[in-house]
């Protein structure tokens, strides 16, 4: 697994999203104080992840 420089900790609070602008653009969640990232294109409805 790789790791990046997303962004500082706080800038996740918890319980919420933040897009990151990298290709592919990614949904970083923070839960519970564990980060979680994702591609932020749903593919079901082409949404944004990081939008709810």
């Amino acid at each position: 697994m790789n790791r990046i420089y997303a962004c500082p900790v706080a800038d996740v609070p918890e319980g919420e999203a933040l897009r990151i602008d990298t290709s592919p653009v990614i949904a970083l969640f923070n839960v519970g104080g564990e980060f979680y990232a994702i591609n932020d294109r749903c593919s079901h409805g082409n949404a944004s992840m990081s939008e709810g």
